[in-house]
């Protein structure tokens, strides 16, 4: 998709195929690959990863956010927003943290993942949207969670104790 502009004001889109438009400077355009998956990943250093549970654990979260460009409206993404890509990996991790902060540590590791996706998928696109961001996610996958390495011995004890205890 093309977002064209006229003396630098928006004008248009332009879906993918033929098009005639007037000379640079008179019109410009700003072309978006509307139909290409973008990927975002987030929890590569730790201090992104790091976050608190609801029952006052701490867990490693690394997960990837997957969306695309708003193809009825990708000038909102040109316009309304600064370094759109920044802006997703910034939100969904805010959200992420959000929804993991309410979650049990169990559940962040095992049973409740899926649900944990969903919820971070629907608060994200609403976050997003408020911004007029000109996305649309596509998915939230969860790539790896765990305790934190220098607690982890200490955890997997806890789960063989448990384990034991049965």
């Amino acid at each position: 998709r093309a977002a064209v502009f006229r003396f630098g004001q928006y004008q248009t889109n332009f879906t993918p195929g033929f098009h005639i438009h007037l000379p640079a400077p008179i019109e410009t355009h700003e072309i978006l690959p509307a139909e290409t998956q973008q990927e975002t990943t987030i929890g590569s250093t730790s201090a992104e990863s790091l976050m608190l549970t609801g029952d006052e654990n701490i867990v490693d979260v690394q997960f990837r956010v997957f969306w695309f460009y708003d193809r009825e409206h990708p000038e909102n993404f040109i316009l309304n927003i600064d370094r759109g890509g920044l802006l997703v990996s910034d939100a969904a991790e805010s959200v992420m943290r959000e929804v993991v902060g309410k979650s049990a540590l169990n559940a962040v590791l095992t049973d409740g993942r899926v649900q944990i996706q969903t919820s971070v998928k629907e608060q994200l696109q609403a976050l997003l949207d408020d911004y007029r961001g000109g996305v649309q996610v596509e998915n939230v996958e969860i790539q790896d969670a765990r305790a934190p390495v220098p607690v982890r011995d200490a955890f997997i004890d806890v789960i063989n104790a448990g384990q034991d205890a049965e």
